[in-house]
């Protein structure tokens, strides 16, 4: 989940960018973009919460058993 959290937030400061890119918006000095904390907390809970979900996921699926149809 901490790795989620801070890789998401990231991810999200990385769309800030892009948006701040295409609606010309200057972000004040020493900040990475225009309402920054908007971006960071929506993408770190994001993150939280789809990282673990599909890292469980994938660990399920590798769990099954093939079926063997053997007649």
């Amino acid at each position: 989940m901490v790795v989620g959290f801070f890789g998401g937030g990231m991810i999200a400061m990385l769309i800030g960018r892009i948006t701040d890119a295409f609606s010309g918006c200057q972000p004040a000095e020493g900040m990475p973009v225009c309402d920054w904390w908007q971006y960071w907390l929506a993408g770190s809970l994001l993150g939280m919460i789809a990282l673990p979900f599909f890292a469980v996921r994938r660990l399920r699926q590798a769990r099954k058993p093939e079926s063997s149809d053997t007649r």
